[in-house]
């Protein structure tokens, strides 16, 4: 899973700390590197590290930063921030951003919107209604300040995310929801 928002804030796109979890027998046999596909600016392919346990690929004379370091902070950062705020803390966060996510998809849906099926937590992939409600809706964000994913091989299709913490403030919350839910 990814620890970007367990503590780190956003940081356009990486570096980000993350975790994974295997059998103990098994922990010999994780790669050092995974890579990883994604797309580029112009709609290319573009492979990109993923995940790197170590830095053997870079030759010791040659290196000029330490990638290692710089994700050991932010797994520290994640770390830290767990035990600051303890389980019930966590717990406490956790409810919060879902139950904020619950009201902006429910408002979504009662102003005709579609959210995506099956389960979510903190993330909503909304269909807007119309045309102009999706153009509506992204001048709208801008105007808040809400960033927002848009999906281009979808039409009028975002996606929003509950997560950040200054999400979590009310006033936000009803700025998100009311950012699919307003009659254009």
């Amino acid at each position: 899973g990814s620890a970007q928002r367990f503590g780190v804030p956003l940081g356009y796109g990486g570096p980000h700390a993350a975790f994974f979890s295997v059998k103990e027998s098994l922990k010999r046999a994780i790669p050092g590197r995974i890579i990883g596909v994604t797309r580029d600016a112009d709609n290319g392919l573009a492979f990109r590290l993923t995940l790197q346990t170590r830095e053997q690929h870079i030759k010791r004379n040659k290196a000029t930063s330490n990638i290692c370091t710089a994700q050991a902070l932010l797994a520290n950062m994640a770390a830290m921030y767990a035990v600051y705020h303890g389980a019930e803390g966590l717990r406490s966060i956790a409810e919060k951003v879902h139950f904020s996510t619950c009201i902006v998809a429910e408002g979504a849906r009662r102003a005709g919107h579609h959210i995506d099926d099956g389960a979510f937590f903190d993330t909503l992939k909304i269909r807007i209604r119309s045309e102009q409600a999706f153009q509506d809706a992204l001048v709208n964000a801008e105007i808040r300040q809400i960033n927002i994913r848009i999906y281009e091989d979808e039409p009028y299709t975002i996606g929003i995310s509950l997560a950040g913490l200054d999400l979590m403030d009310r006033q936000i919350c009803g700025s998100s929801s009311s950012l699919v839910t307003e009659e254009f």
